[in-house]
């Protein structure tokens, strides 16, 4: 967590885009999310704890996208991924 943090504390500053991100956290041993069937809506991933949700634009919010940012949200989701077990079930 202290790499994600650091990325978007030092790289999130340096890119004048702008970039979001959301984080939830919906798991654990008495989540309400986790008892309901997983057939009963189109969200299958009861197991997790958190979501993570990256959003990035440019300043204006139109393209033409730069690269800043695609380099910003992927920079994000290698900080939270390479840290992973080898058998987390991504996607």
């Amino acid at each position: 967590m202290s790499g994600l943090m650091e990325h978007l504390g030092g790289a999130g500053f340096d890119i004048d885009d702008l970039w979001a991100v959301e984080i939830e956290v919906h798991g654990g041993v008495h989540s309400a999310i986790k008892s309901v069937p997983l057939e009963s809506t189109a969200f299958g991933r009861r197991n997790s704890l958190f979501t993570f949700q990256l959003y990035g634009s440019t300043d204006v919010r139109l393209p033409q996208w730069d690269d800043s940012i695609f380099g910003f949200v992927h920079g994000v989701v290698d900080k939270v991924v390479t840290h992973m077990p080898d058998n987390w079930g991504y996607g």
